[in-house]
């Protein structure tokens, strides 16, 4: 399966822009090391969000996040996360509670350097041009991750 976020167009919360190593962009590089991340910015950003549009319809079969940053000082902080697949752009920024839920992760993450991986745990694909990764509630800590994978299998029809 190909990595079919590769590069594609974020967006994002606030987040840090210097150094320029923590923007939204660093998270579908295809760079997985400790300092080339997202990193949200101020800290208290109630349900702080990102997503990558994948540029048109496709199945998703699975997501891979590394939730790293800063020698892995941030994954701590990569807790009840929403990982979810949608076909339009919410009318309201940061409201992506009509996508289906590709997977729920209630963290924190383990240290170390490998990838978490979130898949449908049912038989129907799900369908869309963009996913989001989003971290749900108040919360006085970062949101961030080094990097984001979508692997699908093929191209999804117009609906």
């Amino acid at each position: 399966m190909e990595n079919i976020a590769l590069n594609k167009a974020t967006e994002s919360v606030a987040f840090w822009i210097d150094p320029t190593n923590m923007v939204k962009e660093m998270a579908v590089d295809g760079i997985v090391n400790d300092m080339n991340y997202f990193h949200s910015w101020p800290r208290n950003i109630n349900q702080p969000w990102w997503y990558v549009d994948l540029g048109e319809n496709r199945v998703v079969n699975e997501v891979h996040v590394w939730p790293y940053g800063n020698g892995g000082n941030h994954a701590r902080h990569f807790l009840s996360i929403e990982i979810r697949v949608g076909q339009e752009l919410p009318s309201m920024a940061g409201d992506f509670s009509m996508w289906p839920l590709l997977a729920y992760y209630p963290g924190p993450a383990p240290m170390g350097n490998a990838y978490l991986e979130f898949s449908l745990n049912n038989t129907y694909p799900l369908c869309g041009r963009y996913v989001s990764i989003q971290k749900m509630g108040m919360s006085a800590t970062y949101f961030a991750f080094n990097e984001v994978m979508v692997f699908g299998l093929e191209k999804a029809q117009e609906f």
